[in-house]
């Protein structure tokens, strides 16, 4: 999140300049080891040609909800966590990925980042002694299928 405050008449005004996304993480249930095993496969196969080919893929996630609701970024694989024991029922599986693009092909994304950043400004509002006129902010969205 990248923000500018300056001192007006009226007070003191935050801007907010931009906001991006640099990792995508998701969790799902695979339903059975086989199909966590093919989704584990998969994963390695489009992670091997990206190290081949040194090009993003695109990452397509629907949600419910209107038209709008999916994400869609162009990524770099970058690890899958997997992991079962005698009690596994539900074979849970992590993905962690680099996004390579602007978010505005993801709508629901873009406007994640978005209300965030403007709830941390709204946040922040008032004196703060540490103003530098410039932050940059790491942040952590859970984006729900809603």
């Amino acid at each position: 999140m990248n923000t500018q405050s300056f001192s007006t008449i009226g007070g003191r005004v935050t801007q907010l300049l931009s906001a991006r996304a640099n990792t995508l993480t998701l969790q799902g249930e695979a339903g059975t080891r086989e199909n966590l095993l093919n989704l584990y496969n998969q994963f390695k196969t489009v992670q091997d040609n990206q190290n081949i080919y040194k090009t993003s893929s695109t990452l397509v996630i629907p949600r419910q909800g209107g038209r709008s609701s999916y994400v869609n970024a162009n990524v770099f694989l970058e690890q899958m966590q997997i992991g079962w024991g005698i009690d596994t029922v539900t074979y849970m599986y992590n993905m962690f990925f680099e996004i390579d693009n602007d978010l505005g092909n993801s709508p629901a994304l873009s406007q994640a980042v978005i209300n965030d950043a403007l709830n941390r400004i709204n946040n922040g509002i008032g004196f703060n002694s540490n103003y530098l006129g410039f932050t940059t902010q790491s942040v952590n969205l859970n984006l729900t299928g809603a």
